[in-house]
């Protein structure tokens, strides 16, 4: 009985309506195309607008953050992104996430559906320490019982009813904000670790063999007193935008932009990568 129940939810999420980015991104053929996609956390997902870039430079584009993501979730999305061979301009957030050797916790449950995929599972096994997610693989229907909430059966209705997430279509995955900093007085700051996360080894090195322009970037957080000078110093593509809007009115908390933010920075972005195109392809 197992056995069935896990081969027709799998099923479902395959072929239905898209109920999170990953069911989004195995569902996309190459005809799917963009002229670039922004892959990252809810520091993405929230500050980005898509549909003002494509008002702005006519190219079209995808919104890929995932709140809560690591490294690790970000490599799953590129990877099957460059698979589908959906674009050849990546544009990837990182900031204290290079941190993050390992799975970020909740948003790698949605990726869960697909362990059977062969290159899918190759990259879970290089973070199951505790052969936590073997066990998702062998056991038949174990990860729909163990995280009912996102993968289970409400989510399979919604999916069989055709209501895939209403930021797909209407906003190509970007998610704003519409409140405003409590505390202006606080202080952001991390400290970066100088060894290179071996996930973004990967991205750079799936990118470089597929011939895909690799950007990377920080966006901006309020009151930052860190340093992102490793990243600078060791990814290809590297732009510094955490300093770049001071001002607290355009900010949700010290991380998140609100609306009015998420158009400023998108406006910056706009300008130093999709209009002026100054930085070049070069992997380090």
């Amino acid at each position: 009985m197992s056995i069935v129940l896990d081969k027709s939810y799998t099923y479902i999420h395959y072929n239905g309506a898209p109920r999170n980015i990953p069911d989004y991104i195995m569902g996309l053929q190459k005809k799917d195309s963009f002229d670039y996609v922004v892959l990252g956390s809810s520091r993405v997902l929230h500050n980005i607008d898509i549909n003002l870039i494509e008002k702005e430079t006519n190219q079209k584009g995808f919104n890929f953050g995932i709140p809560g993501s690591s490294v690790f979730e970000i490599k799953l999305s590129a990877q099957q992104i460059i698979k589908r061979k959906i674009t050849k301009n990546i544009y990837i957030q990182i900031d204290y996430i290079w941190n993050e050797f390992y799975s970020g916790g909740e948003c790698t449950v949605d990726w869960l559906t697909y362990i059977n995929e062969s290159d899918i599972w190759n990259e879970f096994q290089k973070i199951d320490k505790n052969n936590k997610y073997v066990l998702y693989k062998k056991i038949p229907f174990l990860r729909y019982c163990e995280y009912g909430s996102k993968l289970g059966f409400r989510e399979l209705i919604m999916s069989l009813s055709n209501r895939k997430m209403s930021v797909i279509d209407d906003n190509k995955g970007f998610v704003p904000l519409f409140g405003k900093i409590k505390n202006t007085e606080e202080i952001m700051t991390y400290i970066l670790k100088n060894e290179f996360n071996p996930h973004l080894k990967d991205i750079i090195k799936m990118c470089k063999n597929e011939n895909i322009n690799l950007f990377f970037f920080t966006s901006p957080i309020y009151n930052f007193k860190g340093n992102n000078k490793i990243l600078n110093e060791k990814l290809p593509n590297y732009l510094d935008f955490s300093n770049s809007i001071p001002s607290s009115k355009y900010y949700q908390d010290n991380t998140h932009l609100n609306n009015k933010g998420s158009k400023y920075f998108t406006k910056l972005f706009i300008n130093e990568y999709l209009k002026a195109r100054t930085h070049n392809t070069v992997y380090n």
